[in-house]
């Protein structure tokens, strides 16, 4: 039947990190350590102890420091060691500096900054439990559940079943000004609930990446960056992807 595991388990900080980024660093299937999925073998592409430090504790210590201060989750850990990969063809010893962006659930302050009556809870009820909306409507809110239909589809003069998906119109519309408000409050920076920064901003970021490009920076490591943001990316899946520079 498989493990079951209740609201408070799921929500947590640590269960979303290492169900989400574990393989990156990799993390192995117990059950099948062979599988193609396996941390091993398709998605391994960090060293876990990068630095002389394991990087998972590191990204849920700061993600909970986050999550206290009711910031989004948002982080660079820096100089990870990529491993080769042969799956993807990826050759390791190099250094990367990789931004994490966890969308899971409604950041405390992005739930402040909202009106009463947007998204307004059942009675007895707070605003948010667990991280989501306690509001029916609005409880999928970022991680929205698609539906759809089955429509025919044309092929080589064949007409086969092909899903046309659909997300529900204003949680999506939720979760695009959720988005948004994440890139304007991480921009300059994100200060954790012990009062250290835990992310420098993407205008910081972004702006050393283009004073590189200006200055006509194409060769070693720039190249790397300059793939990495013309490829962005990421890992949906669908609450947490990462970039790297």
């Amino acid at each position: 039947a498989g493990l079951r595991f209740g609201p408070e388990v799921v929500s947590s900080i640590s269960y979303q990190v290492y169900n989400l980024f574990g393989k990156n660093f990799g993390l192995v299937d117990a059950a099948n350590p062979a599988s193609i999925v396996s941390g091993r073998v398709l998605s391994h592409l960090f060293d876990l102890y990068s630095n002389g430090e394991n990087q998972l504790v590191k990204l849920v210590d700061t993600f909970e420091s986050l999550r206290d201060a009711g910031e989004p989750l948002v982080t660079t850990l820096e100089g990870l060691d990529v491993v080769t990969n042969d799956f993807w063809g990826i050759e390791g010893g190099w250094k990367v500096d990789v931004t994490f962006v966890h969308m899971f659930g409604v950041p405390q302050k992005f739930v402040d900054d909202l009106p009463d009556d947007i998204a307004p809870p059942p009675p007895g009820k707070n605003k948010t439990e667990f991280g989501f909306f306690t509001n029916e409507e609005f409880a999928s809110v970022p991680n929205n559940q698609e539906y759809g239909t089955f429509v025919p589809y044309e092929f080589q003069g064949t007409f086969l079943p092909a899903f046309n998906p659909e997300l529900p119109s204003r949680p999506a519309r939720m979760t695009q000004i959720l988005t948004s408000w994440v890139i304007n409050r991480a921009w300059d920076g994100l200060v954790g609930a012990d009062g250290e920064v835990k992310f420098g901003g993407f205008g910081k970021l972004l702006e050393e990446k283009l004073d590189v490009l200006q200055e006509g920076g194409t060769s070693g490591s720039w190249a790397l960056h300059l793939e990495g943001v013309c490829a962005f990316i990421c890992l949906f899946l669908p609450m947490g992807f990462w970039v790297w520079f």
